[in-house]
This record gives structure tokens, C-alpha cells and sequence, in this order.
């Protein structure tokens, strides 16, 4: 669940070097769907905003640089 952002992360810190994710899933979400259990749906909204904001954090960075 946190594999998008660090690839976001990690991509834009190292542009020039070819990333291969490895996901790795937790027996419970393999088990139940992430809808059935509040606490990780909260907790996969919660990355999901932290991806958001890794987005929104480097094309401001971006945007800074071509100034």
C-alpha cells in the first residue's frame, strides 16, 4: 500500500535509475477484502492521501525549479 508513493519518491530523487516494485501482500488482505474491516480501509485511505500529497509536494518542487 505504500509502494506508489515511495516509487513516486524514489523516482523523482534517482531519475536516471530503472525501479522494479516488489509488492509484498499482507495475508489479511489476501484473506478478507480491504472494505470489510474499517481499520484498514482507513488505513489504505490514509496512503492513499499520503500519496496524494508526495504528488502534489513534487510537482510543486517541479514547478519551483522551472522558475
Amino acid at each position: 500500500w505504500h509502494l506508489p508513493r515511495a516509487m513516486v519518491e524514489i523516482e523523482h530523487q534517482l531519475p536516471d535509475i530503472k525501479l522494479i516494485p516488489y509488492p509484498v501482500i499482507s495475508e489479511k488482505l489476501k484473506n478478507e477484502p480491504w472494505w470489510s474491516s474499517l481499520e484498514t480501509a482507513r488505513f489504505l485511505f490514509a496512503e492513499y492521501v499520503k500519496y496524494l500529497f508526495a504528488q502534489a509536494r513534487l510537482h510543486l518542487d517541479t514547478a519551483d525549479l522551472a522558475e
